[in-house]
């Protein structure tokens, strides 16, 4: 079992690697993104809300690009709601 603080090093990675990517891409399909954004904010809110670090780590080894973006996005955008147990 991860430690939160190794999950969130996870996800500092896995954020880095797909905004190199995806900037590398010029066939970003941004439309079709948004349309499941809902969904995976949901998703995301629900994560961040139950403090669910197994759900993190299922998200970041999930393999739906995009919804891996979408939902990565949003959890660093919030990062701030995550603090390792450690400094509780």
């Amino acid at each position: 079992m991860l430690s939160n603080f190794h999950i969130l090093q996870q996800i500092h990675q896995q954020v880095h690697e797909i905004n190199r990517i995806k900037n590398k891409s010029k066939n970003i399909q941004r439309d079709r993104w948004s349309k499941v954004e809902n969904n995976i904010l949901f998703d995301a809110i629900q994560v961040i809300g139950n403090r669910d670090y197994e759900a993190i780590s299922a998200l970041i080894m999930s393999k739906s690009s995009s919804q891996v973006y979408q939902r990565l996005r949003y959890l660093r955008e919030h990062l701030d709601n995550f603090i390792p147990d450690s400094q509780q």
